[in-house]
């Protein structure tokens, strides 16, 4: 339905030729949508490869400060003045938040600074093992760990000796983290390709359930898809920390990068269809206010004028476009002029109807007139001769009786069948006087009507068959019944009914003639279905046969 106005496919046109745009900025954003994960995957990568690369550095510089302290004899000595040497070197860098010495047994001998509670069976077991430089992650740290310890074996004399060094854990802490990144960056320890220690951060479940340890120190960086415990879908990137046994691993579950990515594809797509939603609105307001008001007052006239109401004027056409004014003022002026020409037809119809019902009205009069003079001179006539005039003066009333009826109706040349019929029953009856048989009316209704030029020669044929009844017809025991009908084909049917009536109809002489030349002129059909009725059936719109109103050929050749 809406397409069905100009709104409609107004706006649908726009949609249409705001398409192709829509389609390659829809290519171009899945495009994008594309490099956008590509890049912010390799972001990850390069950030967690330089977080190592950091890292590796920071713990360099670490095991050369162990290195460093085991040079000093005082220190490893673990005499009265090892604790001078060592509070000085905490006094010059923040870095560091304590040094501790262990003998091979893992007794401490030497301290300065802060320490982790189990440092001594850490550097116990670092003797034990014999191990080179490490890093020892402690397995849960939070924010009750103060430090991250760095730990080396030295041999003094002979004996051996455990030097431990505890990073502050903001220095650890500034390695791993990495400002403006949506992601977790944490370190883990792998031993024997299983995952031993980690240092995550606060965020949970940010740790994988399965990543592939055992190629952790390949030489680059990993990266690819896991779950964490919940079963939350990670990706995830590992780069080994050169010169120790430790990764660094970032993780970011899948629904954060892909909010990246709907929102990278909100911005390349839904732009586009916003300017096209907002130009389709603005284009059917546009059309609205500047077309369609005037269109639709243009439509309010034509349909004023459709119902024959001339008076509607379109108005505030100072207001439209310069067409549609032009458009307004020419139907103002063509329903203007039509208006006065209706009023002057119809003041010129009103005077023509006048005139024709007072002439219908004198025609009738004239009839009566005529009729009037011929009952004088049959007056006059001895009565066996008064018959003579009686029946033209019957012809001259059933004339009378056609402009009667029509001029009766209000409707000039249009004459109810119905009310012709009763009056020219009611003049025969008149006529033939006392003797004069019952006649009983009957229509199926009062609105079958004739046009005036058939209504004449009807009621001639109806007065003649009904003068032939009434001069046979027995007053006292013979009715005589006249009904009036519409047929199933639209035809109109008078049926005229008395005992014995169809050997009444004339056969011969001019009553005959005058019969036959009525019934060619109306195009009637006259049937005889029972001995006692005769019906008289004629179309309401006729063929036509030629013959002029009230002209009957009585030449019966």
């Amino acid at each position: 339905m809406l397409l069905k106005g100009l709104k409609g496919r107004l706006a649908l046109l726009l949609i249409l030729a705001s398409l192709p745009a829509v389609v390659f900025a829809a290519l171009g954003a899945a495009k994008n949508l594309r490099e956008a994960r590509a890049e912010a995957r390799s972001r990850m990568v390069e950030t967690v490869d330089l977080v190592a690369a950091r890292a590796g550095l920071t713990f360099g510089i670490v095991r050369t400060v162990i290195d460093t302290l085991a040079t000093d004899l005082d220190v490893t000595s673990g005499g009265a003045d090892c604790a001078a040497p060592l509070n000085a070197w905490l006094a010059s860098s923040s870095d560091y938040s304590g040094v501790v010495v262990s003998d091979g047994n893992g007794a401490i001998i030497c301290h300065a600074g802060m320490v982790p509670a189990d440092a001594s069976d850490v550097l116990k077991r670092t003797v034990t093992q014999d191990s080179s430089a490490v890093l020892r992650l402690a397995e849960h740290v939070g924010p009750a760990t103060p430090v991250i310890l760095a730990k080396s074996v030295v041999s003094r004399d002979g004996e051996k000796r455990a030097i431990g060094v505890a990073l502050s854990r903001a220095t650890f802490e500034s390695l791993i983290k990495h400002e403006g990144v949506p992601y977790s960056i944490g370190m883990i320890r792998d031993r024997e390709g299983r995952l031993r220690e980690f240092a995550p951060v606060e965020s949970a479940g940010w740790l994988p359930a399965e990543i592939p340890l055992t190629s952790i120190h390949s030489g680059g960086v990993i990266s690819g898809r896991s779950h964490n415990a919940q079963g939350l879908e990670l990706f995830y990137a590992l780069a080994p920390v050169p010169g120790t046994k430790l990764s660094v691993l970032a993780t970011s579950p899948m629904r954060a990068l892909a909010t990246q990515d709907m929102q990278a594809l909100i911005r390349d797509v839904g732009l586009p269809l916003l300017v096209l939603a907002l130009g389709v609105v603005a284009l059917l307001l546009g059309i609205n206010q500047l077309v369609l008001r005037w269109v639709r007052s243009l439509l309010d006239a034509t349909a004023s004028y459709a119902r024959g109401d001339y008076s509607y004027r379109v108005t505030n056409l100072e207001k439209a476009p310069f067409e549609f004014a032009e458009l307004g003022a020419s139907l103002n002026s063509m329903a203007q002029r039509i208006d006065d020409r209706s009023h002057a037809l119809e003041h010129a119809v009103a005077g023509k109807t006048l005139l024709l019902r007072e002439l219908h009205h004198r025609v009738k009069n004239n009839f009566q007139m005529i009729a009037s003079l011929l009952a004088l001179q049959r007056r006059e006539l001895p009565t066996r001769l008064r018959m003579l005039l009686r029946i033209p003066e019957d012809r001259v009333l059933a004339m009378a009786s056609a402009y009667k009826a029509s001029y009766a109706s209000g409707e000039i040349g249009l004459v109810s069948l119905p009310e012709l019929m009763r009056d020219i029953a009611g003049q025969l009856r008149q006529s033939f006087g006392l003797a004069a048989p019952v006649i009983q009316l009957s229509a199926a209704t009062d609105e079958i009507a004739l046009d005036l030029d058939r209504a004449v020669p009807l009621g001639l044929l109806v007065s003649e068959i009904m003068t032939a009844a009434l001069d046979r017809a027995d007053s006292a025991v013979t009715p005589i019944q006249i009904r009036v009908s519409r047929g199933d084909d639209s035809s109109i049917m008078v049926e005229i009914a008395s005992e014995q009536l169809a050997e009444t109809v004339p056969t011969m002489g001019l009553a005959s003639r005058l019969i036959a030349a009525y019934q060619t002129q109306l195009g009637a059909q006259i049937d005889e279905p029972t001995p006692d009725s005769v019906v008289i059936s004629l179309a309401i719109f006729p063929a036509g046969n030629g013959d002029k109103p009230g002209e009957v050929d009585l030449d019966p050749r």
